[in-house]
């Protein structure tokens, strides 16, 4: 065991934090002992390493803590951003890690309740090492990304408006 939790500040029973931070998460690896980590309900993402059993946080590119709780049950938690909704759909590649902001309506307006939430057309993309890169804004809402090893193209699975049915959509990227 690495010993790691992230600290937010939760003092109650271990399951609903183990929910939030496991469930909808992510992690992947560069492949040169550097890993990405992401929460997608916490908005918590980060890259890092271990030595041994230690884990040490290299950057930490997004910290939006929500406040939860247990429910009744002691189970699953109870989220409460106290904001509009908005979660990451991140991807990684051995040059790039990506994150799609989901938090827009069907009309493509900022979602104002977890209902509301249809997807996302913003991805801000940062290399190994934490810094931002860019920033795309997409033409359409999307629910996942995935990008090529070559940071060619980036695809997004999306709906389309037309016919209803889901499809990946191709994104020629600039280098």
């Amino acid at each position: 065991p690495t010993g790691f939790w992230p600290d937010d500040g939760y003092d109650g029973p271990s399951t609903p934090k183990n929910m939030l931070y496991s469930s909808n998460a992510t992690m992947q690896s560069r492949g040169d002992g550097r890993y990405f980590y992401s929460a997608l309900a916490r908005r918590y993402a980060i890259i890092f390493t271990i030595d041994g059993t230690t884990v040490n946080i290299a950057e930490t590119l997004i910290d939006d803590p929500v406040n939860f709780k247990p429910q009744d049950n002691g189970m699953m938690p109870s989220v409460h951003t106290g904001g509009a909704p908005h979660i990451i759909r991140p991807v990684a590649n051995a040059s790039h890690i990506y994150m799609l902001h989901c938090r827009k309506a069907a009309d493509g307006t900022v979602a104002e309740k977890f209902q509301d939430l249809r997807g996302g057309n913003e991805v801000e993309v940062f290399d190994w090492d934490g810094n931002f890169v860019r920033r795309y804004e997409l033409d359409r809402l999307g629910y996942n990304i995935y990008v090529n090893q070559g940071d060619k193209d980036l695809y997004l699975y999306t709906e389309n408006p037309e016919s209803g049915a889901y499809e990946w959509i191709r994104y020629r990227m600039e280098n």
